[in-house]
């Protein structure tokens, strides 16, 4: 729509330049918040039902398990 508008605007008021179109591109989805990640492991925490390895990987899945051992 943008793209037409901006073609009528330079038909209807003489505008110097050709619009070009316009290109989205939208990412691969919706990342998590860093709180629905914080209070279930905060609340695993306070119980004492998981281990300093298993927070480790929760809180850094892009790690392998050299760095989560460093």
């Amino acid at each position: 729509m943008l793209h037409v508008i901006l073609q009528l605007d330079a038909v209807q008021f003489g505008n110097r330049f050709t619009p070009a179109r316009l290109r989205v591109e939208f990412g691969d989805g919706v990342a998590e918040s860093e709180l629905a990640t914080a209070t279930p492991l905060a609340l695993l925490n306070r119980a004492g039902a998981v281990s300093t390895a298993t927070k480790g990987k929760i809180l850094h899945p892009d790690w392998d398990d050299t760095a989560l051992q460093a």
